[in-house]
């Protein structure tokens, strides 16, 4: 069984909607993007969007 990588999934996606809004002239705001997670364990990768890192937050 193929251990599923949460981190890096959500990572790609969120680089696919970065890519596909750029295409249609709109941008992510990283500054307004919060990346908040339910599990205990941090997330290991560095979400980015237009090259800013996402912020992690405990609470929104």
């Amino acid at each position: 069984m193929r251990k599923y990588n949460v981190g890096y999934e959500f990572a790609n996606l969120v680089k696919q909607l970065d890519e596909t809004s750029a295409k249609y002239g709109m941008e992510i705001s990283a500054e307004k993007t919060k990346l908040m997670t339910n599990k205990r364990d941090e997330i290991s990768s560095h979400i980015t969007v237009s090259g800013q890192e996402l912020e992690t937050v405990k609470q929104y």
